[in-house]
């Protein structure tokens, strides 16, 4: 009788012994889960921050092209200024959505970054219509004054790289 007992009194014991743990051990699970959630919500983001503020700068240098072709009474070479413009509005706004996210769902460091961010692309859309200092048209190089907001608009989202890679890892 105890041979047929024992073994199923230890089974009994390591069940219970298995399920005791797993319900002492499921909030640290749990935990784990979400945390991994919210580095993966913020690294989306970010991405998408990035993504969106690239795309921003590329569609302000192209509005810049066209219009200094205009200006120069040279025909607007690829997609008119109206499609241009359209494409400028529609990354912009998926840009300010991209920050508003950001802003919404924190750290405060990161949506601090993501301002800074943002007030760089102001700023760089405020000279989308600079006209050529002294260079030709035909050369490569947009005017100083939209290079230097270019530039500031790059090392905002370079900041702003660095502070999300510390909220990811």
């Amino acid at each position: 009788m105890w041979q047929v007992t024992i073994p199923a009194l230890v089974a009994a014991l390591a069940a219970l012994t298995g399920v005791t743990l797993g319900a002492l051990l499921e909030p640290f699970k749990l935990r784990a889960v979400r945390l991994a959630r919210i580095r993966q919500d913020r690294a989306d983001r970010s991405a998408k921050l990035i993504e969106t503020a690239m795309n921003c700068r590329a569609r302000l240098l192209s509005l810049n092209i066209i219009h200094r072709q205009i200006a120069a009474g040279m025909p607007p070479s690829g997609a008119s200024e109206e499609d241009r413009l359209d494409a400028y509005r529609n990354a912009r706004n998926d840009f300010r959505k991209a920050v508003a996210l950001l802003e919404l769902s924190g750290p405060d460091e990161l949506a601090a970054a993501a301002s800074s961010v943002r007030k760089a692309e102001d700023e760089f859309r405020a000279q989308r219509y600079t006209l050529d200092d002294d260079t030709s048209i035909g050369q490569d190089y947009p005017p100083l004054a939209v290079l230097v907001k270019m530039r500031e608009l790059e090392e905002a989202v370079h900041e702003f790289a660095r502070a999300a890679r510390r909220y990811m890892s």
